[in-house]
């Protein structure tokens, strides 16, 4: 059972991660944000005359977002569909949205009769999907880091607000009341909100194509990042990756609290869903 475990892991991480060549691109998905974000910290640069800033006003400013559309909707605004953030999270998903799927109909079959536990083999896929999203953010923000590096951005916890508050505060909606300090708790939940996020996604994208087809499991769950863009209502749980709008800097800004509570629900959900699904559902139909 054990030999039969870790060939299934090893399967998993070889097959859906190793030679995926989707994961090639994540770099240069990284250096596009890197190049787009770089340019609008340095226009902010000139105009406060600040020499140097974080790597994580950097981070801020890829996974910026944009005020809720359905807030500014009638209004004279210059608000737009935040698309450089919306092409990261629907490229996250994209890049394992048929594996599971794919796996279910050729291999995973030969699994499940060979270690006779459904639920071990579902449990190897919830392992894979989190493995796949510690890969895909160890390469982009491993290349975010190495972007910064090079155009001089500090690693360092920097004890300046003045640059951050400033290059955020262009809400039309919210009351800015500005990051007071750098705290650990804000280093934190601006590095790993987005893993979170995305994490949580893919887990809902991987469950529901238990049920329908991958394409379509796929659009659904690219639908549902759509409820932040246009919502902040406390359900809106993609405002979470949004770190420019959260509580840190703005009065009704969107509770990181909040993002991962009902982020941790449903990814327990997903995984209880599946374990009921894989259990009693008869995989031998998809053979093909």
């Amino acid at each position: 059972m054990k030999a039969c475990k870790s060939s299934v892991i090893r399967h998993d991480f070889f097959t859906g991660i190793l030679s995926n060549p989707r994961f090639l691109l994540i770099p240069f998905l990284a250096l596009l944000e890197c190049f787009n974000a770089d340019s609008k910290i340095g226009q902010w640069q000139k105009y406060l005359r600040i020499d140097h800033v974080s790597i994580y006003d950097l981070l801020v400013g890829i996974f910026q977002g944009a005020d809720p559309l359905v807030s500014v909707s009638g209004k004279e605004s210059h608000i737009a569909f935040p698309y450089l953030w919306f092409a990261i999270i629907v490229f996250s998903v994209f890049i394992g949205f048929d594996y599971m799927r794919k796996d279910m109909t050729t291999y995973g079959i030969q699994v499940i009769i060979r270690i006779r536990s459904r639920m071990l083999w579902w449990l190897t896929k919830c392992a894979w999907c989190l493995s796949q999203t510690i890969i895909f953010f160890l390469l982009f923000y491993g290349t975010v880091f190495l972007f910064g590096y090079i155009k001089g951005y500090f690693f360092s916890i920097p004890n300046n607000t003045e640059f951050i508050n400033s290059f955020v505060d262009s809400s039309e909606v919210y009351t800015m009341k500005g990051l007071s300090e750098y705290t650990p708790s804000y280093c934190l939940s601006q590095l790993f909100a987005p893993f979170i996020f995305v994490l949580t996604i893919n887990m809902i994208n991987m469950t529901l194509s238990l049920f329908i087809r991958p394409m379509f499991s796929f659009l659904l769950s690219i639908s549902s990042v759509l409820i932040g863009v246009l919502t902040d209502v406390p359900i809106s749980f993609p405002r979470l990756a949004m770190l420019g709008y959260n509580e840190f800097f703005f009065n009704e800004g969107y509770c990181t609290l909040y993002g991962f509570s009902i982020c941790a629900f449903l990814v327990i959900a997903a995984l209880f869903v599946g374990c009921l699904f894989i259990k009693n559902y008869d995989i031998l139909p998809y053979k093909e």
